[in-house]
């Protein structure tokens, strides 16, 4: 039997599980959270991440009900956590989540299940259009009224990038691994998330890097400002008791 049933309905059991990937300061390395991912349990108990069963990209509407599926099973699982401390979970969403009530649906689980206000963070992806720009913003609002944290999730490698965080309302930025794996060189890349934290700072948002793998990374985004980062550096995506351990 499936220790995730509303991902068996939809993937089939014993499938598709989420893993957790531990969000940390970047001064001391102290965890204060977590972002919920797909991952896919082989018969042979090898896992596999999110482009071995989503052909067409992670966030393609063919695969919203499995993300979605995903979202609320790591709901389920941080709820049931006895936390020594506070935390996070970040829930991957996409556009569509905005408009049919699926975004609305994970926070009304979160409420449900007891998780306090401010620690879901619903993580928007830059790599899925928003054609009603008005109605997304006006649910963003309604989510964040009820405590519910924003974040823009590869922020920069979209083509709105700019044009979202000027009309959505945000807590958050994600800065994409594709330029925190460039930052310690000279180069675009530097130049690029010089800019984003100078942004953030002026809009008082907070900044986390992805895919933060060395200590040099982790110095250099120190001395530019960015204060929280996920990676290898800290941890690879757990399955959610191994990541829960972590804290």
């Amino acid at each position: 039997m499936s220790a995730f049933p509303e991902l068996a309905a939809v993937a089939g059991p014993g499938r598709i599980e989420p893993f957790l990937q531990p969000v940390a300061r970047l001064s001391d390395g102290a965890l204060v959270g977590f972002e919920a991912l797909a991952r896919w349990r082989r018969d042979d108990g090898g896992v596999e991440g999110a482009a071995s069963f989503f052909p067409n990209g992670p966030w393609t509407d063919e695969n919203a009900e499995i993300g979605r599926a995903v979202g609320a099973a790591a709901i389920e699982a941080f709820a049931a956590w006895r936390r020594p401390r506070a935390a996070h979970l970040s829930v991957n969403i996409i556009g569509r989540d905005l408009y049919d009530g699926a975004a609305r649906r994970l926070a009304d689980l979160a409420q449900a299940r007891g998780i306090a206000p401010g620690e879901l963070v619903l993580e928007l992806t830059e790599h899925h259009a928003l054609p009603d720009m008005p109605a997304a913003a006006a649910e963003l609002a309604a989510l964040r009224d009820r405590g519910v944290r924003i974040a823009l999730d590869d922020f920069g490698t979209g083509h709105s990038s700019l044009a979202w965080l000027a009309r959505l309302p945000v807590d958050a930025l994600k800065i994409d691994r594709s330029f925190v794996s460039r930052i310690t060189e000279p180069g675009v890349e530097s130049l690029v998330i010089a800019a984003v934290l100078s942004l953030a700072r002026a809009l008082g948002l907070d900044v986390i890097a992805e895919g933060l793998e060395t200590e040099a990374q982790r110095a250099e985004l120190l001395a530019r400002g960015c204060t929280l980062g996920q990676g290898g550096l800290f941890a690879m995506p757990l399955p959610a008791a191994e990541a829960f351990a972590l804290f």
